[in-house]
């Protein structure tokens, strides 16, 4: 069987299709490794040190829930924004929270727990480097908070690849308008078509 040309998927299964050689081509468009996230802040380059208070506190509810503490929760997005709310931070919850692309089963939480095994994952490191082969196509918004996130997949990605900045653009890339899936799929295709005819 033909190995498929194209799979869009999250980021954060990358470091899995690194080990993949079924898929010709990889594409991510406002990638995001939710460990170094939360490890290094949304913009990056945070003290290791500065989770350790929360580190402390997952440790201490993992203690009470079995001795009859209520489960504690962490809302993904905010479910109210305000006009003190940063423009991404608004951008998300419009996407998540609102009409506009919530999912009727997504309750906007996951339990405070999991924030320890969250902060032990890593996707961008140089793993990258050694297994993934296939192209890679990255589009990030110049205005992310995590466009630091695609410059470091692409530093350690193998030729052929490719980093499109989009001037103005948020982490959503402003509620992903549809020229913007346009240009990411015919960047993606033209990488890929140009790979599989060297």
């Amino acid at each position: 069987m033909d190995k498929p040309s194209v799979e869009l998927v999250e980021f954060n299964r990358i470091i899995t299709l690194t080990n993949t050689y079924r898929i010709n081509a990889v594409a991510g468009v406002s990638a995001a490794d939710m460990g170094r996230t939360f490890r290094e802040g949304w913009t990056g380059g945070g003290p290791a040190s500065s989770v350790i208070g929360t580190l402390e506190a997952v440790a201490k509810q993992r203690t009470a829930e079995p001795n009859g503490a209520e489960p504690a929760y962490f809302a993904y997005v905010p479910n109210e924004v305000d006009e003190e709310t940063d423009p991404e931070t608004a951008e998300g919850h419009e996407y998540y929270r609102t009409p506009r692309a919530q999912h009727p089963n997504s309750v906007n939480k996951f339990l405070f727990t999991s924030v320890d095994k969250i902060m032990a994952f890593t996707a961008i490191d140089d793993k990258i480097s050694t297994f993934l082969n296939q192209p890679l196509l990255l589009v990030a918004g110049s205005k992310a908070g995590t466009r630091w996130q695609s410059e470091e997949i692409h530093k350690f990605g193998n030729e052929p690849k490719e980093l499109v900045i989009l001037e103005g653009g948020s982490r959503l890339i402003n509620i992903c308008p549809v020229n913007i899936l346009i240009l990411s799929r015919n960047s993606f295709l033209r990488l890929s078509s140009k790979h599989q005819s060297d």
